[in-house]
């Protein structure tokens, strides 16, 4: 053996120099893993493919498909990710590609675009149920532009038992197979039989539901046992005689249909039933038993024996049989006496015979052997009367079976031990029942007693009976005779009365106080009202000298406010006096200021050369300006009554000096001004208010917006570090946060500055659900990219790359109405190009509307107006004398306004008109100006 063995491995390793095996050779395994991956996408046709590099084929039963497990985590296994099962199979050393269509990757994944996919392969022979083991994990990283990231919405990962079929686990739960059956016509049972499912289900099986009946296919059900218990999983069933008496009024000649299924509670899963199989009841009579045969010298042979008539039919007749175990036949002896339980032989010859003794019925027809045995061997000697015979084992039902209740414990089953067969029980198994549906069985009872708690037996009518077990002999008894008893846990009743009765007597008690508590409050309240009546009449008569002692006291105060009226009369005479002083003061400090206020806004006026006309023009000029200015402090100090988004000043902003001269005020009729106040200046196309959301709709929508830029615009800053200001005046921290802010608005404008148009459109479709004035819980990397973005959407050059869909968008994120969105946004970029106020507003209008949170209805509009007022008031001569009214035809203004400003421009119609006179003397002034 051992020089077979030296020459085999000589061959083998001059067979290996000779021809060299690949690198990776075939493991001693019944299926072999590929021997590589590898995965690649193909940005032009989709898709996504894995290959598979198959083994050399060596193995005993070679791939028949491969399945590939995949997943977007790390640390795939069989059982955490989705899976595809290829078409095709085993090719020696071969690359073979299983490739994932877009349509497969929307199914399989969430937006995978850019991420990394993990996977690896099993090979399958299915033929065999033979599976490798799983490759070692590979990963590729999904391109992240387009294909891939198209319509984002469409990515959906499916759920459920279709995100992985595996051929190597089988779906549901397997059937149970080859059920058979068998009776023990001693005791009259029946014994069904059969095979468990094989382990390659999804579910397996906790116990097994039995289908049994007289009728085909069976109705009625019993199961192997309770899940978890020791009879669960039994693949044997017996049916007792008594129990198929009680269940099916089963008798001789009927047949009994059975059938098998497995049962998954647990996941509520259940198997097909098997192929019905069936047993017919014969017509026997039970064996006999306790069977002896003894031989008396000279007086034959005497038999004796025990008839438990357990089986399905009564005994009519005995029969036995003998013969010499020498010889073939038999000699048949008849008993017809059914009540016989002895027979003696009287002249038979010395030998060595082999004995039957039949229970027979229907005169003989049909006869059982019994637990004797066919073959019970006996020697005859007349000269020694020695005999021998062997008897096989026999265990006889318990006896005297009695079960009454103990008070607060339960039924106590009390039983004697067997008085028939030849063996002891060493544990007794319990029944009891409702009816054939409903059965309990407590086993393992090594006693001839035992007490059913209560608390595992509900009070009903109840039937019991027990059988024997004998472990060394694998032998159960025939079962016990039923008595019944209506079981009543007559102590939780005395506990449930007794609960009652302190429930009544707690409510009785309750009962009896409210009635001593409203004892006492009547009495309270009586001696209430007696004391109420007594303090009423001490009040009653207080009052009285009360009003004795008010009307002295009025009589003596009005002779004291008379002589106080004298005094007031003199002191009024005196401040009266004192006004006057500081009415001239006032009147002079005016003067002088008014004189101060014509010198700084004239000093550039040549009023040498003003008609008398002109002066008065330029007078009413200077009080108007002051009259302005006076009303716009007042303005600035009560924000709460003069709100400054009210005053617009809409005029063209121009360099032009030519002289234009409007109607003032004084004009028109007062007929004409009311029609000009009263004439709304633009149409409204505001339409309802909308719906306010709640503080937690709004955090919601901010979280979303975030997430959503973030997706579109990356900025290298990790966090916002927060500035060191130890050993920083307050002027310096100022400067660095300033500094902060600038360098954060760089980097934010120059990234945004550098995305598509389309991907500046997605960042304000993110804001538009929110709004911008919700952003103040928005981190200031968001707010600078939005702000950043408003600025670069609304460049005339980047408004005419727009479509209509997307003008819209865009204007509605500005506070346009959708009907004029779209225009009115052209309309602003043109102003924005040309108008440094528009321009400025819509370089703060993020951070202004943000502010502005609690204002209804801002809009774009409303931040030009804060900046033109804010011009104005900075310097109200020189934003008059910068205005160009030459060729301004008043009967289109408003027309190069978007539809906001014109909507906001109704609501200050009488500043317009007040504007109009500081602009109409100004005409005339700058025609006079010294150049």
């Amino acid at each position: 053996m051992l020089k077979r063995l030296n020459t085999a491995l000589r061959l083998l390793v001059v067979g290996l120099l000779i021809y060299p095996l690949p690198i990776a050779m075939a493991d001693h395994v019944p299926t072999q893993a590929p021997y590589g991956t590898n995965a690649s996408n193909d940005v032009n046709a989709g898709t996504f493919t894995i290959g598979i590099l198959g083994s050399d084929g060596f193995e005993d039963s070679p791939p028949e498909s491969y399945t590939i497990f995949f997943s977007q985590s790390n640390g795939v296994t069989e059982t955490n990710s989705f899976c595809v099962t290829t078409s095709f199979g085993h090719s020696a050393n071969t690359w073979q590609y299983h490739t994932f269509s877009l349509d497969n990757l929307k199914y399989y994944f969430n937006d995978p675009a850019g991420t990394n996919i993990y996977y690896r392969v099993r090979s399958n022979n299915i033929t065999d149920y033979s599976f490798s083991t799983l490759t070692n994990q590979n990963t590729w990283n999904l391109y992240a532009g387009t294909p891939f990231d198209y319509n984002q919405t469409d990515w959906s990962a499916p759920t459920g038992d279709n995100a992985c079929n595996d051929p190597k686990i089988l779906d549901g739960i397997g059937d149970p197979s080859n059920l058979t059956t068998s009776a023990n016509l001693h005791d009259g049972s029946i014994t069904i039989d059969w095979d468990s499912a094989l382990d390659r289900y999804e579910y397996s099986a906790e116990r097994y539901a039995i289908g049994f009946d007289k009728a085909n296919p069976p109705m009625y059900g019993v199961s192997t046992g309770n899940v978890g218990d020791s009879n669960a999983l039994n693949t044997e069933y017996i049916f007792s005689k008594s129990y198929l008496q009680s269940a099916l009024s089963a008798t001789v000649g009927d047949t009994i249909y059975f059938k098998i299924r497995s049962d998954n509670d647990t996941n509520s899963k259940y198997s097909n039933w098997t192929t019905i199989a069936s047993y017919t009841i014969q017509d026997v009579a039970s064996g006999v038993t306790n069977l002896s045969i003894s031989n008396t010298e000279y007086q034959g042979l005497d038999f004796s024996w025990t008839q438990p008539n357990t089986g399905w039919s009564a005994v009519e007749s005995y029969k036995i049989e003998y013969k010499l175990s020498s010889e073939e036949t038999y000699t048949t002896i008849n008993i017809a006496d059914a009540s016989a339980t002895s027979y003696t032989i009287e002249d038979i010859a010395a030998g060595t015979y082999d004995f039957v003794v039949y229970a027979c019925t229907q005169s003989g027809s049909f006869c059982h052997g019994g637990q004797a045995g066919p073959n019970t061997n006996f020697i005859v000697n007349q000269n020694t009367a020695t005999t021998t015979t062997t008897v096989p084992p026999t265990l006889g039902p318990p006896m005297n079976v009695t079960v009454a209740q103990t008070y607060n414990q339960g039924v106590k089953v009390d039983w004697d031990v067997s008085n028939s067969g030849n063996l002891t029980a060493e544990t007794y198994e319990l029944y009891f029942r409702t009816d054939a549906k409903n059965e309990t069985v407590v086993s393992n009872i090594t006693e001839t007693e035992y007490t059913i708690p209560y608390e595992s037996i509900p009070n009903g009518d109840y039937t019991f009976s027990v059988r024997g077990y004998s472990s060394d002999d694998n032998a159960y008894s025939g079962f016990s005779t039923e008595p019944t008893l209506t079981v009543f846990n007559q102590k939780a009743q005395d506990d449930a009365n007794a609960a009652a009765q302190a429930a009544y007597e707690a409510e009785q008690a309750r009962i009896a106080e409210e009635n001593r508590i409203a004892a006492e409050k009547a009495e309270e309240e009586r001696r209430a009202e007696e004391a109420r009546k007594a303090e009423e009449a001490r009040i009653a008569q207080e009052k009285a000298e009360e009003e004795a002692r008010i009307e002295a006291e009025r009589i003596a105060e009005e002779e004291r406010l008379a002589e106080e009226e004298r005094l007031r009369l003199e002191e009024e005479a005196r401040i009266k006096a004192e006004l006057a002083e500081l009415a001239r003061i006032e009147a002079e400090k005016e003067a002088q200021i008014q004189k101060e206020l014509e010198e700084s806004i004239l000093k550039d006026v040549d009023t040498d050369n003003l008609s008398d006309d002109e002066k008065k023009d330029l007078k009413v000029l200077v009080d108007t300006i002051q009259e302005l200015q006076e009303t716009l402090e007042v303005v600035e100090y009560e924000e709460k009554v003069f709100e400054l988004e009210e005053i617009i000043i809409v005029a063209p902003t121009t360099t032009s000096t030519t002289t234009t001269t409007l109607p003032i005020i004084e004009d028109f009729a007062d007929e004409e001004v009311e029609e000009i106040l009263e004439v709304e200046p633009f149409p409204s196309d505001k339409g309802d208010e909308e719906i306010q959301l709640t503080v937690e709709e709004v955090e919601i929508l901010v979280e979303e917006t975030e997430e959503a830029i973030a997706e579109v615009v990356t900025i290298e800053i990790v966090e916002e570090e927060p500035i060191d200001t130890e050993g920083l005046t307050e002027e310096e921290v100022f400067e660095a946060e300033q500094k902060a802010d600038e360098e954060l608005t760089e980097k934010v404008e120059a990234a945004v500055a550098e995305l598509p148009t389309e991907e500046k459109v997605k960042v304000v479709q993110a804001v538009a659900e929110t709004k911008i004035q919700n952003l103040g819980n928005a981190d200031k990397t968001t707010q600078k990219i939005v702000q950043a973005v408003v600025k670069e959407v609304t460049k005339v050059e980047t408004v005419a790359e727009l479509s209509e869909e997307e003008k819209t968008e865009v204007g509605q994120v500005l506070g346009f109405t959708e009907e004029e969105a779209s225009d009115d946004l052209e309309i602003i970029a043109e102003q924005a190009a040309s108008d440094k106020n528009t321009a400025q507003a819509l370089d703060e209008f993020v951070e202004r509307s943000i502010a502005s949170s609690d204002v209804e209805n801002f809009t774009l509009a409303d931040v030009v107006t804060e900046v033109q007022i804010e011009a104005f008031l900075s310097n109200p001569v020189g934003a008059i004398i910068d205005v160009d009214l030459t060729n301004v035809d008043f009967a289109t203004i408003g027309q190069d306004m978007t539809s906001d400003q014109r909507q906001k421009s109704k609501e200050v119609v009488v500043p317009i008109i007040i504007a109009s006179q500081i602009v109409a003397q100004a005409g005339a002034l700058i025609s006079r100006r010294p150049f």
